[in-house]
Parts: C-alpha cells; structure tokens; sequence
C-alpha cells in the first residue's frame, strides 16, 4: 500500500504521528522519500522537537513540510509521570533479566504510552479541525507506541465526509510483535536464546513459549483494561484494542528486513523496507540533535590522526535509552582497555556512563594507560554515521539497537553486541547467529567481557569474515 501510495501518478499529503525517541530517525528517511517523489508530508510533534526534526531536512525540502501542534514533549512527560530519579529508574530496568524482555512492554505499554497517545490524540484532533478540509492528510503513519491516533481512521473524525487512512508504522523487526501468528520451532522473536541453546534443552523451549503464553493472556486482559482505562480518564469512547491491535488491523511498514529476522510467516499486510538509510547529520540516537560543527571537526581529526599512525578503531556507543550501572561500565572499559596498543577506541558515552566510568576507581584503571597514551577518546556526542564510514572504524560496539544495527550493516561494519532491553537481546543473538556480531552479556564479569571483546578482534581473519557477512546483511 505504501508503496502504491508513494507513486508519483497521486501525489498525497502523508501525516507523521511519532513520539520523540530514536523512532523518529527511519520515519525522516520516509520522509526523504515521499517528497523527492512529490508528496507533501507533515509532522505532528511539539514545538520543541519539531525544530529539532526540521534540522533533518534541506531548506527546499523543509518549504514542503507541514507543522501540526500537539502540545505534548514526550520527554517532559515521562518525566512528571516517571520516578523521581530518572536515571536510577532507568538503570534497574536496564539490568532486569532478559527473560522479562517480552512481559516487561505489557506491563508499560498500555499505562504509560496510553496517557501519551491520548493526549496526542485529542491535541491533534483539535489541530486538524482548524486546517481547510482539502489541506487536510490524506493518510497518518502512525508511530506504533501512539496507538490511540489510529482513532482518526474513520469516516468524520476531522471533518465531514473526509477521512483520514492510517498506516502503522513499527521502528524495528516486525517478527518482534508478529509472533501470536505462530507457534514455531525456533526462539520467540523477543528471545535472548540462541539456536544452539534453544534446541539443546527441552525445559528452555517450555520456559521460552509459557513466556510468549503469558505476554499472549496480559495482551489480551490486563492491555485491553488499561487502554479503556486510560480513554475512560480522557473522556474517549472505549475501544476493543488489545496490546497488539494496530499491528493486525492497519497496513504496516517495518524498519526490519527479511534477511535479519527470526524465521516467521509475516501476514501479506505488513511490509518490511529495511534496512534503512539514517539521516546524514543526526547522531542516531534517541535525540536528533546535530552535533555540533567543532565537535565532527575534532572527532574527523582525531580518526584521521589514529588512520595516520595505522590503528584500527573501535567505536563505542550504547545509546541513551539504557543506563548502565558501574558494574558493566567496568566490564566494557575492561575490553576497550584490553586491547593491544593497535587499536584504538572512540567511546560516545552519555553523562551517566562517564559518570560511571569517572567516579568507579576500577573501571577508570582500566582505560587510565589507553587514555594517557592518546589510544582512548571519550566524547558525549559524536556525528556516527561518519564515525562508522571512516575506513579506519573495523568494529561498532554497541547495545544492539535497531538504528545502529542497520546503520553498522549498511557500512559494512561488523558489531560487538552488549544488549540491554527492548529489540536488543534478539537482535544480538541473531546477528551473532548470522556471522556479523559477537553478542555479550550484561551480566558478564569484566574479566569475562573483556576476554571475549579482545578475542573477537584480535583475530584478524574472524573480524574480516564479519565485516563481509555485516556487508551482505546490509545489502
């Protein structure tokens, strides 16, 4: 449908729904697409995060994007609903045992994203409602997490006689929310288990498919009566939506690709276009916020100063969803440390984790003699795809997020996995099953990552054989 739809024979006014979050780096590519063909596109986010969106965009291609309000910053959200201490909150998720990966979105899903798709819903109704009927979209791609928009996807929910198609749109894997299709003789698309495991016990193939049961049973009772919960608060009529409603109704695009996905039979409407081309001058990370020009320019000297002297580079970042806590901070700078004298490490660390990597003696010790010697360069943001496009970057670590996975395959670049929540553990089993990767885990001792990390790179023929397989991945 999308691509019928981005035809140049009918040019159309496509609404981007999204939160503020890393979802927002393939819905830009989209966006790309759909006006080099002739499509109007509009955004619907806050003031706030819409300039940050327009500095994604040249200035002819920012003359055919449309602004719509809806008042609600994400971030400012989560923090009035969220825990006092923000970071604290997000390091005991970050160390929650993967096992929980696939109940732990039930549980949040429809509470916390229900309060914000809602209040999107109606700021955005109102909105639209002051627009000309023939100026209105003519489809919304409607961000997954946001599932309440899906509302204007009936006959007079704006405006009399016009309505509004909605298009869903996944940020990663499809298969990672496909999987009440089928049960199948492999790990469920949210499982950390590798093949190898998974077929070797028989109590583990139990474990793993009560857990899809159990996500399956929350899905459909306690999803279903926070949602009408959440819409009865706001005045909304109630619905029949259940946690994965939007998935099997609506046509679906996924970031995802055939080639990286768990073996699974996806249904005929959900159409996966990855991997994806990021945004030239965004950082990939949950913001999009340009780096600044003095920073590219001394990250561009410092990798062609390390090229000059023949060292292989290795980039570290872990994203900014994740806060680890110091204990595997510790075990990443023991890999980085480890690493003989010809490599070198640029390591894009939020605040927290060089909080973490600063204030814990042990951790620091580790890289002290890296740093002194001019081998080891901490940065909070880097530009990263072209860190990962110099020739002299052989290997991304990084948390296994969907952006940084498809922008590592597309550069041809093979990856060191440390997987947190959410898509990652999947992701980095499978790319390790696939010969792209080296998955760890965040329950490694340091001695343990750091053996692993080092022995991984420092077998040139191993490394070399990954960065062709990240190539074929990559397409």
């Amino acid at each position: 449908l999308f691509a019928i739809c981005a035809s140049p024979l009918w040019a159309a006014h496509y609404c981007i729904v999204v939160m503020e979050s890393s979802h927002v780096v393939p819905m830009i590519g989209l966006s790309k697409e759909l006006i080099s063909r002739g499509h109007q596109v509009s955004f619907a986010v806050d003031e706030a995060y819409m300039t940050k969106v327009r500095k994604q965009f040249s200035e002819e291609e920012n003359k055919k994007i449309v602004h719509y309000e809806t008042h609600v910053n994400f971030r400012e959200h989560l923090k009035k609903k969220g825990p006092e201490d923000e970071e604290e909150f997000r390091s005991y998720i970050s160390m929650m045992p993967y096992w929980t990966n696939t109940l732990l979105p039930m549980w949040f899903i429809p509470n916390m994203f229900g309060l914000i798709s809602a209040e999107v819903l109606i700021n955005l109704k109102e909105t639209l409602r002051k627009e000309p009927v023939d100026s209105l979209p003519d489809a919304i791609v409607v961000d997954s997490f946001v599932p309440f928009v899906f509302d204007l996807d009936q006959k007079g929910a704006i405006a009399q006689g016009k309505r509004i198609k909605a298009i869903n749109f996944i940020s990663t894997d499809a298969t990672y929310f496909a999987y009440p299709y089928t049960m199948r003789r492999h790990p469920i698309a949210t499982s950390s288990l590798r093949h190898s495991e998974y077929h070797s016990s028989l109590p583990l193939q139990i474990g793993d498919h009560l857990i899809q049961l159990l996500n399956l049973i929350v899905s459909y009772t306690y999803a279903p009566l926070m949602y009408n919960y959440v819409r009865w608060t706001k005045g909304l009529p109630s619905s029949e939506w259940n946690a994965w409603s939007h998935n099997f109704k609506y046509p679906t695009i996924s970031v995802g690709a055939p080639g990286l996905s768990r073996p699974v039979s996806l249904p005929p409407h959900i159409f996966q276009v990855g991997p994806m081309e990021p945004p030239q001058n965004s950082e990939a990370k949950n913001s999009i916020a340009v780096v600044a020009p003095e920073v590219t320019q001394r990250v561009s000297g410092l990798l062609s100063s390390w090229s000059a002297e023949g060292k292989k580079v290795v980039y570290t970042a872990l994203g900014t969803e994740a806060s680890p806590p110091a204990r595997v901070v510790r075990g990443i700078a023991a890999a980085l440390g480890g690493l003989d004298d010809d490599f070198a490490a640029l390591w894009a660390a939020s605040e927290w984790v060089e909080k973490q990597l600063r204030g814990d003696p042990e951790a620091f010790e580790y890289v002290r003699e890296k740093e002194e010697k001019g081998l080891l360069k901490v940065e909070r943001f880097v530009p990263q795809k072209a860190v990962l496009s110099h020739p002299a970057v052989v290997c991304f670590f990084s948390h296994g997020g969907w952006n940084s996975l498809n922008e590592a395959l597309l550069l041809g670049k093979p990856l060191v996995m440390l997987p947190f929540f959410g898509d990652q553990p999947a992701n980095s089993v499978l790319l390790e099953e696939k010969g792209a990767a080296v998955a760890l885990s965040k329950f490694m001792t340091p001695a343990e990552m750091r053996e692993r990390v080092t022995g991984f790179l420092s077998d040139a023929e191993r490394l070399a054989n990954a960065a062709l397989h990240a190539k074929r991945l990559g397409g």
